[in-house]
């Protein structure tokens, strides 16, 4: 699979400005990453003040894809537990 650049907290936490979001701003704590919503000006704002990092992360596939994989191969796909 091809490795995806994406953007995460180097800081103790920020506040970014995220389209869609409650207020249009949301909070990350450091290690997070930014979701893909945010805007190139917003991720070069926060780039410039030393926030956070662009590191390369390998595309995940979603549990979906995977389980149908492991039905075709005869596997019995894991099961998460129901939320309480």
């Amino acid at each position: 699979m091809a490795a995806k650049n994406r953007h995460r907290v180097t800081a103790v936490m920020i506040v970014a400005k995220v389209p869609g979001a409650q207020g249009g701003e949301a909070y990350f704590r450091r290690g997070r990453f930014l979701p893909d919503s945010v805007t190139n000006d917003e991720v070069k704002r926060l780039k410039g003040l030393g926030l956070i990092e662009t590191v390369k992360v390998e595309d995940q596939p979603d549990q979906a894809a995977a389980a149908a994989a492991q039905a075709a191969a005869g596997t019995p796909a894991q099961q998460t537990p129901p939320a309480s």
